[in-house]
């Protein structure tokens, strides 16, 4: 990944913090055992092991499936992918789409993406003649044709996407050669069959599943502990809550990978993780989020030796407050779902100071879904809707609404008397400190800022997150906000078991006609222009509310080689000495 210009690197070296490391996890002396069948070893003959703590106990294997079973993406996630899946390409740390499985990725300079007299589009694959899947068998277009009749299918709305609907035609000339045929231009056809937009399936074990019981097809055990995929590696144990254990894929079409064992931990807690590291008995914390108190300790620590401490601005997720768009779940009536109430209380937010607080001034505070080092940011700075901190203004705009100060200090509905109370829900204690501290943003200009925990049993109900009453701290990403995090297609409902990317039920006709437009427009100058409009009609709206850029933190011990980010994408290149 291209590193934002914006964070702060450095490399450091190994001590224990005490007052920590008694929260390590002891080495697990069974999960490097060679397991029968596996993977030979490196060829210095002992077995080469890495050791990764993640956060998030996954449900299943296939991100796109977590999306549907939970209600966020669970951290952690998208690590195991890049391990044991891949698509015939993936997008390198620049964003730019590389080869995987393919041959190459269609361009039209290598002739395989062209655009036809009608004005429809064509993009052709051709699968690697050595792809396999990890029970050995060859990868063939019947796998991606078979792909397509799932994702596309109504009744499975977890693997639904609205781009499919561009989709034309699908045909196979031979075993290795696919085009795909566009209705109209879309900007995003080179990423089709990769990981976030149909992921290669296996027929010859799933096809009997998607014929009998489509009903339970996501809910296979070939999405859990008897996944079958195209990664590096293989999955060989599963403990749930524990652990995972993985070995090298000898048949992988980049080559067999250099480390024999990978186990992933899952360690949901910050303070442990770090613990794990500073101990030893983590070899690395993948990119994450972490408590900067302890990152900034850590990195003070180890300053002077080999080991590594990566802090750094993640250039595309930001901290978001979610709002509640529907009437019949927000309360209290008439308020976060008007839009001068959220830009009243949008206004009421001291981001700079918050931004600073909670990261300790390293996370540039965010006002859009335009990252500052964006290169759109520099062409549509003056088109960004700016609601800086201004209590007189919020409560001018709270007034006009109708939220008139009681004598107690606070607001309260000049026609239905209902306080202005509103719930801030987080899932962790980060998440805590920012809701009390919005709270008390919010205290200033008469409204009550009531901050939840939301309950382990129901961070991944997707209707108790679509459902709650006010504001819910949770997390943006520019790609999934341009492409269908606010689009009305894409609300969650009772009707389609709560599936689906908008969650906050947020519905602007307006907005899904750009939203639209941006998917099918490829003129850099025509992209532009909806972008302009796009800030205008939907960011003007504040459907939610920006506050800082997520800061990502990486770790590695000394001797772990080939670590170009944090991720584990090209995992198969890494050593450890």
């Amino acid at each position: 990944m291209t590193r934002p210009d914006w964070g702060t690197s450095v490399l450091v070296g190994v001590a224990l913090w005490a007052t920590i490391v008694g929260c390590a996890v002891p080495p697990n002396r069974t999960d490097s055992a060679q397991a029968p069948g596996s993977a030979a070893q490196g060829e210095s003959g002992r077995t080469k092991r890495i050791v990764v703590a993640i956060a998030g106990d996954l449900p299943v294997l296939t991100n796109r499936v977590i999306r549907a079973v939970a209600a966020f993406t669970t951290p952690g996630g998208s690590e195991v992918e890049d391990l044991i899946t891949d698509g015939l390409s993936d997008l390198d740390g620049g964003d730019v789409p590389q080869p995987k499985l393919a041959e190459a990725v269609p361009s039209s300079e290598n002739g395989l993406w062209r655009i036809l007299p009608d004005g429809k589009t064509e993009t052709t694959w051709r699968i690697r003649e050595n792809a396999r899947w990890h029970d050995g068998t060859s990868v063939t277009t019947d796998d991606l044709l078979f792909t397509m009749t799932v994702v596309r299918d109504r009744e499975l709305s977890v693997f639904r996407d609205t781009t499919y609907d561009l989709i034309e035609l699908v045909q196979a000339s031979d075993a290795r050669t696919v085009t795909v045929t566009w209705s109209q231009p879309f900007i995003q056809a080179d990423t089709l069959f990769s990981k976030d937009l149909a992921q290669p399936m296996p027929k010859h074990l799933l096809e009997d599943l998607y014929q009998s019981d489509k009903r339970n097809f996501d809910q296979s055990s070939r999405f859990r502990d008897e996944f079958v995929g195209l990664g590096a590696y293989r999955l060989v144990a599963w403990e749930l809550g524990s652990h995972f254990e993985f070995e090298a894929f000898p048949d992988y079409f980049l080559g067999r990978p250099k480390m024999d064992r990978v186990v992933i931990r899952i360690v949901p807690d910050s303070n442990t993780a770090v613990a794990n590291i500073l101990a030893e008995t983590v070899d690395l914390l993948p990119q994450r989020t972490l408590d900067l108190d302890a990152t900034t300790e850590v990195q003070t620590r180890w300053r002077g030796t080999g080991n590594i401490v990566d802090i750094y601005p993640d250039g595309k997720g930001f901290t978001i407050l979610e709002v509640q768009h529907r009437a019949d779940f927000a309360r209290p009536h008439g308020a976060v779902t008007m839009t001068q109430v959220r830009q009243g209380l949008y206004h009421a937010i001291d981001r700079q100071t918050l931004a600073h607080t909670l990261s300790h001034g390293l996370a540039p505070l965010a006002d859009s879904w335009y990252a500052p080092n964006s290169e759109l940011r520099s062409q549509l700075e003056s088109f960004v809707p700016q609601f800086p901190h201004d209590r007189n203004r919020a409560q001018q705009l709270l007034e006009d609404a109708g939220w008139t100060l009681g004598t107690d200090g606070v607001r309260v509905h000049r026609q239905t008397g209902e306080r202005l109370e509103i719930q801030i829900t987080g899932d962790s204690a980060e998440r805590e400190r920012l809701a009390l501290v919005v709270a008390d943003d919010w205290r200033q200009v008469g409204a009550v800022g009531v901050p939840s925990t939301l309950p382990r049993a129901l961070a991944r109900d997707r209707e108790a997150i679509s459902t709650q009453p006010g504001v819910l701290i949770s997390s943006g990403n520019y790609d999934f906000l341009i492409r269908n995090r606010l689009h009305t297609r894409e609300m969650t409902s009772a009707e389609n078991r709560w599936t689906g990317a908008n969650r906050s039920g947020y519905s602007n006709p307006r907005v899904d006609g750009i939203l639209d437009r941006l998917v099918v427009t490829v003129a850099p100058r025509e992209r532009l222009d909806l972008h302009k409009e796009l800030l205008r009609d939907q960011m003007g709206d504040v459907p939610l509310m920006p506050l800082y850029w997520s800061m990502h933190t990486w770790f590695a011990v000394a001797g772990v080689t080939g670590v170009r980010d944090g991720r584990l994408w090209n995992l198969h290149e890494w050593d450890k000495r």
